[in-house]
């Protein structure tokens, strides 16, 4: 697989060239879930219910993902800044067979935890009938889904943005193709939906281990798979660096389930609005968060390459776009959230209630850009720490709204959304903080040596 250096050259080029195709990668990868929502609407507004529901344990696997993706981003990124090509090639492999033991771990702790799972979020017999059914039929994506992110991770790293972007488009495509066969056609119902998903990724797994095979006519540059190395550095690392980021991650679903259950005691058509209303949303913060990916990528191969002044213009030219891409989603979402509604449920009620939930939550595309562009390039320089703490404040702050104040003063579901938003500015600005701290205090440790040589 071709990679790119990206010490070199101009920063928005290279910024620009990596956040096109892998805007176009993570919008299909995150839109599993929206395809099999556009389909199951059509089997009614308890079915969606349930699938909304079992939309939110999709980030378990996404914070596993986080812990060995986010370790190989920048164990990766930062062997290419240095040139060690054969060092990249064993981190590949190593944290691919991890994902491998995790990714079968969690998937037979969905299938066992599915009903008492589905049951902690709805008192509806229908909707919990419906979920449980999904959630079985969709659990081998635990490890499917963990896979696709270590190993589309990496070759980003690398600087290959193009390879993660065709598998994707082609896994997306195979998804929506199978969604009306088996949900309709061969009458499996909800069910349908979630083997559709699995098939889809299974073929893009296979894709990915056939691309990374080594040949006589592999570059040096270029990224295949190396003799795997598990070293106690190694789970260091994972300890230090990719436990946080997936703890950070692990509370985007902790986040949800607070607000979902929230819901709870208004009803089922308040959870399906709320749970679809957050995966529509996703797809529109997700040019931020491609771009905080891309900016990840430049800031772990410059690290690596000690030209921590280019870092520094990373982040300058990232946070300028964020902002601009920020606010044109959240007009966007706000101006068009009777429409977007219609995608996050069916009926009178769940309609007004998805208008709600996406007029409150819309500013937080804004603040899209202050929390993932510093969080992702601070995990790939192997700084997750602080960003995990801003995470953890943000969810206190929400569930004490969500949990005490709400039912103390007897708000509407309308206040957890309005504190939802509210705390992300938060989160935000305390990893912008952060960010800044440490590209200072980076350039006072390369000026030393300068200054003690001269």
């Amino acid at each position: 697989m071709a990679s790119r250096d990206l010490t070199q050259g101009p920063v928005p080029t290279h910024l620009r060239s990596l956040w096109v195709p892998m805007l176009v990668a993570m919008t299909l990868q995150s839109a599993y879930a929206i395809v099999n929502l556009v389909f199951v609407t059509e089997l009614g507004d308890r079915a969606v219910s349930g699938l909304a529901i079992t939309i939110q344990a999709f980030f378990i696997i996404l914070a596993v993902g986080q812990v060995l993706g986010q370790t190989g981003l920048a164990d990766i990124s930062q062997a290419y800044g240095r040139g060690d090509y054969l060092e990249a090639r064993s981190a590949l492999t190593t944290y691919t067979l991890l994902a491998i033991v995790l990714g079968v771990l969690t998937t037979v702790a969905a299938v066992l935890g599915a009903e008492a799972y589905v049951d902690a979020f709805t008192d509806d017999p229908e909707v919990y009938r419906q979920g449980v059914e999904y959630f079985i039929a969709h659990a081998p994506t635990f490890l499917l889904q963990l896979l696709i992110i270590v190993l589309s991770t990496a070759v980003r790293a690398s600087g290959d943005v193009v390879t993660p972007m065709r598998i994707m488009v082609l896994s997306v495509a195979l998804n929506a193709a199978l969604d009306p066969i088996l949900m309709f056609a061969l009458d499996l119902g909800i069910a349908g939906a979630g083997y559709a998903t699995v098939i889809a990724q299974v073929v893009a797994c296979i894709i990915y281990v056939v691309r990374l095979r080594p040949s006589v006519q592999t570059e040096e540059r270029n990224l295949s798979w190396g003799p795997p190395r598990f070293t106690r550095t190694i789970f260091e690392r994972i300890a230090t660096r990719g436990l946080p980021a997936g703890i950070q991650f692990f509370l985007i679903f902790v986040l949800l389930g607070v607000v979902l259950a929230g819901m709870k005691p208004h009803g089922p058509d308040w959870t399906g609005a709320a749970g679809g209303g957050f995966r529509i949303l996703q797809q529109a913060w997700l040019p931020v968060v491609t771009l905080a990916s891309a900016a990840a990528a430049m800031a772990g191969q410059n690290l690596g390459a000690a030209d921590i002044a280019r870092v520094s213009e990373t982040a300058r030219v990232a946070m300028r776009w964020g902002l601009l891409l920020g606010a044109a989603a959240m007009g966007f979402v706000f101006l068009g959230a009777p429409i977007l509604a219609y995608l996050a449920g069916r009926g009178d009620a769940q309609h007004a209630h998805a208008t709600a939930y996406f007029r409150w939550s819309a500013p937080m595309l804004i603040s899209a850009a202050l929390t993932y562009i510093p969080a992702f390039m601070m995990q790939a320089m192997g700084q997750s720490f602080f960003p995990m703490l801003a995470a953890f404040l943000r969810v206190g702050l929400v569930a004490v709204v969500t949990f005490w104040l709400t039912p103390l003063f007897g708000w509407g579901p309308e206040v957890i959304f309005f504190a939802t938003t509210a705390t992300s500015f938060i989160e935000g600005s305390l990893g912008l903080m952060v960010l800044r701290r440490f590209i200072r205090s980076q350039r006072r440790l390369m000026a030393a040596p300068a200054t003690a040589t001269s």
